[in-house]
């Protein structure tokens, strides 16, 4: 349903594809599970490859239609790796003493696209804000220019500029706009043709992790218990669009204090650009410049807790008393500069995967209770 101007009405909301059909998977897997020490050493671990045939993903199509996409069986996917599991019973002592358990586990998952339509671009499909679609890459490839440093002086950019005009045979030819001037940033010609086109982008890293897991602890000691969950994810990487405002300097956009260290004649040692309205250098255009390492560690959950003696709850009529208080995303270990490396702004699409933009961090929370059974 479509109301307008008080009037009932209806509106298609996607186009019908005739030749959409189910995605199909194969699966191979391989596990084994022993434990030994009377079960204090259990171990799991499983290998697996996946394979997806007619992904089911939007493609990309003219928006003079009325539409930008229609979903379409549009690739092949692939999935490979390896996940482990580890439980230990480190101390086991008799009830009341300290016994001490800990839970580790540890996944390495790669994730690579093997097929595209034949309607699809040979640099892949976009997504997102620096998302890409591409074969041969992962789910999440982020695709963009490179940086290679602050140009410094006019006579750089005239000698950029000459080279320029000598390979491309073009009198009028500039390196990259007409406009670049010192305290801009020099983006790399990767396709070493002389100047700087939409040519020269490539896949410059991907949000998918190395590997990821978990590291919990569970000590008890007569009516206490600490449970301890540190969780990790490394190797991936963030896109920080929220940089692309922040730190544009061309626009009436609020900025942060990172721009105090911009480029000026007086300070030239820096590797954020000049600041300068319109952003005729395009400095703000997507580039490795606001590609991140998002790994980190964070204690997810940390709970304390007391159960009172049955010694005096029986004085006192009572099954059970427990006294907790818990913390959740108590600290975050990243070199990440934004608010939570945590981050996913297209969470319902998994071709945007990594993209940070304006994503309200997980809250640091702080509860406490007390649990009583007659």
């Amino acid at each position: 349903g479509y109301n307008y101007l008080d009037q009932g009405g209806l509106v298609l909301s996607q186009l019908a594809n005739p030749d959409l059909k189910w995605e199909r998977t194969r699966t191979a897997d391989l596990g084994v599970d022993f434990a030994f020490l009377d079960n204090r050493f259990y171990v799991s671990a499983d290998v697996y490859k996946r394979k997806t045939d007619d992904l089911l993903l939007n493609q990309p199509i003219s928006a003079n239609t009325g539409f930008t996409s229609y979903s379409a069986n549009i690739g092949n996917l692939e999935n490979k790796g390896l996940e482990i599991n580890l439980n230990t019973v480190n101390v086991r002592g008799v009830e009341g003493a300290f016994n001490w358990e800990t839970n580790f586990n540890i996944s390495f998952n790669r994730n690579k696209v093997t097929a595209l339509s034949s309607d699809t671009s040979p640099t892949g499909l976009a997504s997102g804000f620096a998302s890409r679609l591409k074969v041969g890459e992962p789910l999440g490839a982020f695709y963009g220019y490179r940086v290679d440093h602050i140009i410094q002086s006019q006579a750089e950019i005239n000698a950029l500029n000459e080279a320029a005009r000598a390979a491309t045979g073009r009198a009028t030819a500039t390196y990259q706009t007409a406009s670049t001037s010192p305290g801009d940033i020099k983006f790399k010609d990767l396709n070493g043709d002389g100047v700087i086109t939409a040519d020269d982008q490539e896949i410059m890293g991907n949000a998918q992790p190395k590997y990821y897991g978990g590291f919990g602890n569970t000590l008890r000691y007569k009516g206490f218990d600490l449970n301890v969950l540190l969780q990790f994810n490394v190797g991936n990487e963030i896109y920080n669009s929220v940089k692309s405002y922040t730190q544009s300097m061309s626009t009436s956009y609020g900025q942060d204090k990172a721009v105090l260290n911009r480029w000026t004649p007086e300070n030239t040692n820096t590797d954020i650009p000049r600041a300068v309205y319109g952003d005729p250098n395009a400095n703000n255009r997507t580039s490795d410049r606001f590609l991140e390492d998002g790994s980190f560690a964070r204690f997810k959950t940390v709970t304390l807790g007391y159960n009172l003696p049955t010694t005096l709850l029986t004085r006192i009529h009572m099954r059970s008393a427990r006294i907790y208080a818990q913390a959740q995303n108590l600290v975050t270990f990243t070199n990440y500069s934004g608010l939570d490396p945590e981050v996913n702004t297209f969470s319902g699409n998994n071709q945007s995967l990594g993209t940070d933009f304006f994503v309200y961090p997980q809250a640091r929370t702080i509860t406490g209770g007390i649990t009583l059974g007659f």
